[in-house]
């Protein structure tokens, strides 16, 4: 199926920005002095309650929602962006979908976090809701590095012997911050957005850690076990491989599946394009099965 004409117009938006270099990157995040801002709240007509802590700010959506699932979403960004207007849209039209409650943890980023603090405010967070709450469904779900980190987290949580999500929904997920597997050169020259030049965050993001610690590339955890994993990739992002390497090693009985989309760019399901209300269908109906 070829790509719709709002798909392939953004295509083209994110073909003509500028790529960025790893030296780039370095030099950004090491003049960084000041503190960072608050996170951005969600815009007007989703009703939202914010919590501080020293982990950071939490963001709770549509509380008084009537629908059984509670989503805990952990944003994209590379580790060094907040939470984008895209962001927001997608969780107002899954709330508008499910009637779903939301929790949005607005986790530190570097160069001031690392995955620790991450940790420290999600895993508290995801735990005492878990065990306030048996009886919602929770969903563990996130986009790019959120991706990534909703994965280091799940596989935190079952080394440990927490409760673990029902349902873990990754959108293009950010699973080894070297980004260092041969089989991505082909997706070099098809990705309209992301470069490895990447990874320069992902180091910052580590901080002491290895880089191939499962708490920052979960695609070297175990996977052993772990059901009910959803995971969407386009062909044409970088991170593509990643994510087909992680489906083969999830258990052909978990209720997992792989969602490939032909022809589509890195966390398309954000997008304002059709490609992405078919994505939000799969999720809905995760979400209710």
């Amino acid at each position: 199926m070829a790509n719709s004409w709002m798909a392939r117009v953004a295509e083209l938006y994110f073909r003509l920005q500028p790529k960025r270099t790893e030296a780039w990157y370095h030099r950004h995040l090491s003049a960084l002095k000041d503190e960072p801002r608050p996170a951005t709240p969600p815009p007007r007509g989703v009703a939202c309650r914010t919590e501080d802590g020293p982990g950071g700010r939490v963001f709770w959506l549509n509380e008084a929602g009537k629908g059984p699932c509670t989503v805990f979403y952990l944003h994209g960004g590379s580790y060094i962006h907040d939470f984008s207007y895209f962001h927001w849209r997608f969780l107002k039209q899954l709330i508008r979908r499910t009637d779903a409650v939301v929790s949005a943890p607005a986790y530190a980023l570097a160069p001031w976090g690392t995955w620790r603090e991450a940790f420290d405010l999600f895993l508290p967070l995801f735990t005492a809701y878990a065990a306030a709450h048996p009886e919602r469904k929770l969903i563990l779900m996130g986009d790019s590095a959120g991706g990534g980190l909703a994965a280091a987290a799940a596989l935190e949580l079952q080394r440990t012997g927490q409760r673990l999500p029902d349902e873990l929904i990754l959108l293009s997920p950010w699973m080894d911050v070297t980004i260092s597997d041969p089989d991505i050169r082909p997706f070099l020259a098809r990705d309209p957005w992301l470069t490895p030049a990447h990874r320069a965050c992902g180091r910052w993001w580590a901080g002491d850690l290895d880089l191939r610690d499962p708490r920052v590339s979960p695609a070297y955890g175990d996977w052993t076990g772990m059901r009910r994993v959803t995971v969407f990739a386009g062909t044409r992002d970088i991170l593509n491989p990643d994510s087909v390497k992680l489906f083969s090693r999830l258990d052909p009985a978990g209720d997992n599946e792989l969602v490939l989309s032909e022809g589509m760019f890195h966390v398309y399901p954000l997008l304002p394009v059709p490609e992405a209300d078919r994505a939000l269908d799969v999720i809905v109906h995760k979400m209710q099965r």
